[in-house]
């Protein structure tokens, strides 16, 4: 009676563990989609999205990277592109077809001045001094050099933006290109 009374032991024990791992697989498995579902929630909650202008992006105060888009229905130069911030500078860049070649467009807002330049074209500019109150009074001189070099620093944006680590490289006119100086 011995080897029956075992017997029946093996069975329940087999259940036993069957539903044991059963049910360690089950809470593993809610676990893992838990915690990506809440890894994708803090990317979302952590973009930050922002109507205006590049001085806009800028006043965040925050270090940001931006995928930016102008809000213009027209036919416009340059559409969309990436914008950096380290809350008081700002750099944008973007590519563009001329003469059936492709360049890079790169703009630095820094604290007082502008640059704007092409890396393979001439027509390298500093703006002028006090650039952002000059820009916000919309004089007619200052739309006229944004008109010029198809840049317009009081267009409206939509900046899709993240915290990023700041690389102050990246707010430094290159020394290797002169620069037609604007006041």
């Amino acid at each position: 009676m011995n080897l029956n009374k075992q017997a029946g032991f093996g069975p329940i024990l087999l259940i036993i563990i069957i539903v044991a791992v059963l049910a360690l697989g089950a809470t593993l498995w809610w676990v893992f989609t838990q915690n990506n579902n809440s890894s994708e929630d803090t990317k979302e909650e952590e973009a930050v999205v922002i109507e205006g202008t590049m001085f806009d992006a800028i006043e965040q105060g925050e270090p940001l990277e931006c995928d930016w888009k102008l809000n213009y229905d027209g036919e416009a130069f340059l559409t969309e592109g990436k914008f950096y911030t380290d809350g008081t500078n700002g750099r944008s860049e973007t590519t563009y077809e001329y003469e059936g070649q492709t360049y890079q467009a790169l703009a630095l807002i820094n604290e007082d001045r502008t640059y704007h330049w092409s890396p393979g074209r001439g027509g390298n500019v500093q703006g002028i001094s006090d650039v952002r109150a000059k820009y916000e009074a919309r004089e007619p001189k200052y739309d006229l050099l944004a008109t010029s070099i198809d840049v317009d620093l009081n267009a409206a944006y939509t900046f899709t933006c993240q915290s990023w680590t700041i690389d102050e490289s990246i707010f430094v006119p290159p020394a290797d290109l002169q620069f037609l100086i604007l006041e």
